[in-house]
């Protein structure tokens, strides 16, 4: 019975201090998607990637025209070498060059496969790099914002569990700081045309 006792006051003892800290405690959301998505950076990212894939898209161009045309030299070739009107050492000249270039069009694949593979690379690792330098430069105002206002923990409510549900459920719009954010991390691209113009001048 005294056991019992001891572990009342004790707990007795502790509310205030589990009462203070619940008073301390500021939550807080953001909607990183929506954030990521508003950032102006984010689109000047996109347009530098898409410029990449349009030049990756017409160099692959070149390749397959060149392609293309050893295929028609190929079906040339063939053509002529079972041409009867041809004597048969023109025959056999035709079919070796055929063989010459099959040789070719298969390297031409081998370069057109291995230019493929390392450009979409090239591209991933940008397109990674890019959605990683953005989010650092987000979580950084994030961090700072929330710092400044008091946040003890900040939610993405954007985010989803293992089993797609919400990560956040629920939450008041009055708690979310994502707008504020959105205005804080756009706030230096008004000042991206004035800076151009002073750099002409």
């Amino acid at each position: 019975m005294r056991q019992w006792i001891l572990v009342i006051l004790f707990a007795v003892a502790l509310f205030p201090m589990a009462a203070t800290a619940q008073q301390n405690i500021k939550l807080g959301t953001i909607d990183l998607n929506r954030i990521f998505e508003s950032y102006y950076k984010k689109q000047d990212a996109e347009k530098r990637i898409k410029e990449q894939t349009e030049t990756y898209n017409n160099e692959r161009k070149i390749y397959l025209d060149g392609v293309k045309k050893i295929m028609d030299e190929m079906n040339k070739l063939r053509a002529e070498a079972g041409n009867q009107s041809y004597s048969k050492d023109v025959q056999d000249e035709k079919k070796k060059a055929f063989m010459l270039k099959g040789a070719e069009y298969e390297q031409r694949m081998r370069d057109l496969q291995e230019f493929d593979g390392s450009r979409r690379r090239q591209i991933a690792d940008a397109m990674q790099r890019m959605r990683d330098n953005l989010l650092e430069e987000i979580m950084k105002v994030v961090n700072d914002k929330a710092k400044a206002e008091g946040y003890t923990m900040i939610f993405d409510r954007s985010g989803k569990t293992a089993n797609g549900a919400p990560a956040v459920p629920y939450a008041v719009d009055a708690i979310d700081m994502s707008e504020g954010v959105i205005k804080a991390l756009n706030a230096t691209a008004s000042s991206k045309p004035e800076k151009a113009e002073k750099e002409k001048k």
